[in-house]
């Protein structure tokens, strides 16, 4: 196909209005008025198929078909997913509107390639990518356009979709699924031959999983979630061996404890579990199955559900609902008496306090107080330290998220209203919080996720 990225939009529409013209005079005059008609509408979708292909150009063995008004480059200091004019892909950022842009068409094919839960190993960043070829596979990048590449193809036959990254003593660890085994865990260390699975922990013929999940780090081991068919999703624990890979604890024998949102704090494993008695509450472990208990009961009556936790200035916060108070701002010193609420930001619902970052001495996040909508927080840790620090999006909600620090400065996807959900920044005051780029011009959402640093 000829390259006619370097000819404008204008320009390549009167051509091809010329070769309707010429087509039509030339080839179909003199035919029935019902042929001519067909005829047209054929001509009329080649017109359309050719003007989408405008911006395709020849690139080797492979056909690249970018959106015309996409910016690109070819570094960044930060990756991220967004959609720009058309699909969703792989941008990135120097932190300027000027040094942002795609960073790699990963699906030229036409379709999104949803570059997700980029982590860290070895100084390249590893996530879940399609290529419209392949599917939702492996993939690493350096930063670079030609340092984004596939790592290994597990499931041939489909998507083998890896996630819930973590890193373990310089491996990756991760969720996969093959029709051999189901979606087991795997590791990788940055190689094709060297990306195994670890353990089918869950035996059953066929597609069965064991759900390896909410995967962390700690004591030297991965903790995790699984199922192994027979004693429900409990907490799991491996020391990189197949034989190694066992149940913690049956934290609940008549079903699923759904151990998950893992934090280390203070030399044990924070995280919420539920008993089959006490519901979804705050439990603690050391890694032994004598020293994993529930720390506290919050709400007495039904599910405090803590979760996303993290530790700032000494302590451990976290979101959780008492039954009377809503989902609220908590904290944690790892007793039972030094579990309270931090603030009731919605006196009248619920605060839903997540996405939390610490940034210069402060814990960012998103929250509502039941007036101004789900807006830009921060708190030093106190009641009167915790407030609103800009109302983004004054005729709804901004939903900040997705926050990543560069250069002393929070970047983050929010949505003002006007522009949809795009690339901002905050240095921390109100005045200092804007958009830094308008992905998709427009209403439209540019949906900058996943921002992480490169390495």
């Amino acid at each position: 196909m000829p390259d006619n990225s370097n000819l404008s939009i204008d320009t390549t529409i009167i051509h091809y209005i010329f070769l309707s013209n010429y087509l039509i005079k030339n080839i179909y005059w003199g035919s029935s008025m019902f042929t001519i008609y067909r005829h047209v509408i054929g001509v009329l979708y080649i017109i359309f198929i050719l003007f989408l292909f405008s911006s395709c150009s020849d690139s080797g063995d492979t056909t690249t078909c970018a959106a015309a008004s996409d910016p690109t480059i070819t570094s960044a200091l930060m990756v991220f997913s967004a959609k720009g004019t058309i699909y969703v892909q792989l941008w990135g950022t120097d932190g300027t509107a000027k040094g942002t842009g795609m960073l790699k068409e990963i699906n030229s094919l036409h379709g999104d390639s949803n570059p997700n839960h980029f982590t860290e190993l070895n100084g390249k960043l590893y996530f879940n990518a399609d290529d419209g070829i392949n599917g939702s596979e492996l993939w690493v990048t350096d930063g670079t356009t030609d340092g984004t590449f596939m790592v290994k193809n597990i499931r041939l036959s489909g998507s083998s979709d890896p996630a819930n990254f973590t890193e373990l003593n310089g491996k990756l660890y991760f969720q996969a699924g093959v029709p051999e085994y189901g979606r087991e865990l795997w590791s990788t260390d940055g190689t094709d031959e060297g990306t195994v699975m670890v353990k089918d922990i869950n035996p059953e013929e066929g597609f069965s999983n064991s759900n390896a999940r909410h995967l962390i780090q700690f004591d030297g081991k991965l903790y995790f979630q699984a199922t192994d068919g027979t004693n429900g999703a409990e907490l799991w624990v491996t020391d990189e061996t197949s034989d190694g890979t066992v149940m913690v604890k049956n934290i609940n024998p008549t079903g699923d404890s759904d151990p998950l949102d893992f934090a280390e704090f203070d030399g044990k494993l924070y995280f919420q579990a539920n008993d089959g008695t006490n519901g979804s509450e705050l439990w603690v472990t050391d890694g032994t199955e004598a020293g994993t208990v529930m720390l506290t009961n919050i709400n007495t009556s039904g599910d405090s559900s803590p979760n996303l936790f993290i530790e700032f200035d000494g302590m451990l916060y976290f979101q959780a609902n008492d039954g009377t108070n809503g989902s609220e701002l908590w904290v944690t010193d790892g007793t039972e008496a030094g579990t309270v609420m931090v603030k009731n930001i919605n006196p009248i619902g619920d605060g839903g306090p997540k996405n939390f970052i610490i940034m210069n001495s402060a814990l960012y996040f998103q929250a509502s107080n039941g007036t101004d909508g789900f807006e830009l927080w921060i708190t030093d840790g106190t009641d009167d330290g915790t407030f609103m620090l800009k109302d983004i999006n004054p005729t709804g909600d901004g939903y900040p998220g997705y926050f990543t620090e560069l250069n002393d400065k929070l970047y983050f996807t929010a949505d003002d209203g006007t522009h949809g959900k795009e690339l901002w920044v905050t240095d921390g005051t109100s005045r200092g919080t804007y958009m830094v780029k308008d992905i998709s011009p427009g209403s439209d959402d540019g949906w900058p996720t996943y921002l992480t640093l490169v390495p």
